[in-house]
């Protein structure tokens, strides 16, 4: 999600510095990774010896990516640098851009027509009414006619990068995804001896917690997402992948669907047996309440991304190390239809501009299939600052870092659910996100009815759709 990514942009501050190998890696890599696929000549192959800087005219292309963290940007331009060196006639030069400010700069440009050759997008419907407007330069055949390319990331990102059987982006970072936290020491003083995996095991353990005067879950519910975690799981389980697909795509009257109207009910139980701890609706995640009260023994669970580890590093390392920090899939619900989906961000995209010139697209090309599946990106960049790579074959060097053990089982969480749901305020146009998420707050403040919110939220859609 929006506040999600930016979130995680802000843990990795904490990871370590990315190896200063890096550039003669990607140097390496990118020298043998198959370029005379795109029709390019190695640098070596040019006529009586010359050096490419002499027998070969250089390219610019842009790229726009979001980051505000230095040490990331100084690791990432690193690889972007090296591929400059490798490729003929390469001259890629980054803009980065914080996380506000990129939205904004990236529609105007837009807007405007005047995109940079490769820019970096979320996926979804915003993406899709660029690609509407012929802004985006479709890569399926490029893809499609190289299968180790393709092959090489999670077949679970392709979706959100897709539009009309088209594919218009390729994956530049590994999967993220939500769960069930717990501390099993809580759990265990009411007789719980593991994470439950259904909703009638995690409803009877949280009864029990209340009973002794523990706090079932803790919630921040303030900005509203993290109370959309269990509002978007809950219909996911109940519904399946088919009822956030009516949303998204517009479908009059989408969200008076029988499941989100069980999943808002089933939230606001939760609410009305006093399952939260008191005042959650003005504790920010960012505050690390939530994670604090988890860490001091007070609270059992908590729903959040995996991005709650390292901020739980940060906030309770102990703890964090412990083996009462555990975590889980979303419990299973009696009968759902989706009950081994996770909902998660199955990538973060690059997107070439449709108004490059042949030279400029051939070059981007290039830059997405060498750099994004070499171990410089990868293992130097992604890895080193506490992501999970975007190639999967790069995922067992998770293990050499700090918490690598479990971002290497957020990973395999990622890469083998049956399906994996982008964020709802991801994929959904900006017009549309603000109301929802207030309205969800009310949901779980108790001061909207289930049938209130879809209503509200039909007519959002049908005003902004």
């Amino acid at each position: 999600m929006k506040q999600a990514h930016q979130i995680k942009s802000t843990l990795k501050k904490s990871k370590p510095v990315a190896r200063t190998a890096g550039a003669a890696l990607l140097a390496t890599v990118a020298t043998s990774m198959g370029m005379g696929a795109l029709g390019i000549v190695p640098a070596s192959a040019t006529t009586h010896g010359a050096t490419r800087a002499h027998s070969v005219a250089k390219v610019p292309i842009t790229l726009w990516t979001l980051s505000s963290n230095p040490p990331e940007q100084k690791a990432e331009t690193a690889a972007i640098n090296a591929f400059n060196k490798t490729y003929p006639g390469g001259d890629v030069t980054v803009d980065y851009v914080e996380n506000g400010a990129y939205k904004t700069k990236i529609a105007v440009a837009m807007s405007g027509h005047n995109p940079p050759t490769m820019f970096y997008t979320w996926g979804g419907q915003i993406f899709y009414a660029w690609v509407r407007a012929g802004e985006v330069m479709p890569i399926t055949s490029q893809l499609n006619s190289d299968p180790a390319w393709k092959n090489a990331y999670l077949k679970t990102v392709w979706p959100l990068a897709s539009y009309n059987g088209q594919i218009y982006g390729v994956p530049d970072g590994g999967p993220g995804i939500e769960l069930m936290f717990a501390n099993q020491a809580v759990l265990s003083k009411v007789g719980v001896n593991s994470v439950p995996t259904s909703w009638g095991q995690f409803m009877h353990a949280a009864a029990a917690l209340k009973k002794a005067g523990l706090i079932p879950v803790s919630l921040a519910g303030a900005t509203e997402w993290p109370e959309m975690i269990w509002l978007q799981y809950l219909t996911l389980r109940y519904g399946g992948p088919q009822v956030f697909n009516n949303i998204a795509s517009g479908k009059a009257g989408a969200w008076n669907n029988p499941a989100i109207l069980k999943a808002a009910a089933a939230a606001q139980t939760l609410a009305k047996d006093g399952y939260f701890e008191p005042g959650y609706s003005a504790v920010h995640w960012s505050s690390s309440q939530t994670d604090e009260l988890m860490a001091a023994g007070k609270a059992g669970f908590q729903a959040m991304g995996d991005w709650d580890y390292g901020s739980m590093l940060n906030v309770a390392p102990k703890f964090a190390k412990s083996s009462s920090y555990k975590f889980a899939t979303f419990p299973t619900v009696p009968g759902g239809l989706a009950n081994n989906a996770v909902v998660g961000e199955p990538a973060s995209y690059y997107a070439i501009s449709s108004k490059a010139s042949p030279a400029q697209k051939k070059e981007a090309l290039a830059f997405f299939k060498d750099v994004t599946t070499s171990r410089a990106w990868n293992v130097n960049y992604l890895e080193a600052f506490g992501n999970t790579p975007d190639d999967v074959n790069y995922a067992p060097d998770l293990l050499h870092y700090a918490g690598g053990t479990q971002n290497l089982t957020f990973f395999r969480m990622a890469q083998h659910a049956t399906y994996l749901q982008d964020y709802w305020d991801q994929n959904l146009p900006s017009a549309v996100v603000t109301p929802m998420l207030t309205d969800i707050g009310e949901l779980f403040d108790l001061t909207m009815t289930p049938q209130k919110f879809v209503q509200n939220m039909d007519a959002v859609m049908a005003k902004n759709g």
